[in-house]
């Protein structure tokens, strides 16, 4: 499996220790490179921190438009910690396929 880490040069650091290739990018140019990295077809998964989620939302919203399946994206807190991007939308996404919005606590 092929898997890139993307994000600011901190996030990526470690997943490039681990002997992932990263490539630092932030803002607009994050954006871009996620859809060369897409467009490109090698990577099966790409690794952005919670806090790129809305950088790269209309790139997983086309994938999913289109219905390809690849690149998985897999979204994992930085070192500021979890903002809880990834859980109101993995919420919003189960209320969408239950067709009921669920309480939490």
């Amino acid at each position: 499996m092929n898997v890139i880490a993307i994000g600011d040069e901190y996030f990526v650091t470690f997943f490039r220790l681990a002997g992932i290739r990263g490539i630092a990018a932030e803002g607009e140019e994050l954006g871009r490179k996620v859809k060369e990295i897409v467009e490109e077809g090698k990577y099966d998964a790409v690794i952005v921190s919670e806090k790129n989620l809305e950088g790269i939302e209309k790139v997983r919203n086309e994938l999913l438009r289109t219905g390809r399946l690849y690149p998985i994206f897999i979204v994992v807190p930085d070192l500021s910690g979890a903002t809880g991007k990834r859980l109101e939308e993995l919420y919003q996404m189960i209320a969408l396929a239950v067709g009921v919005r669920l309480k939490l606590g």
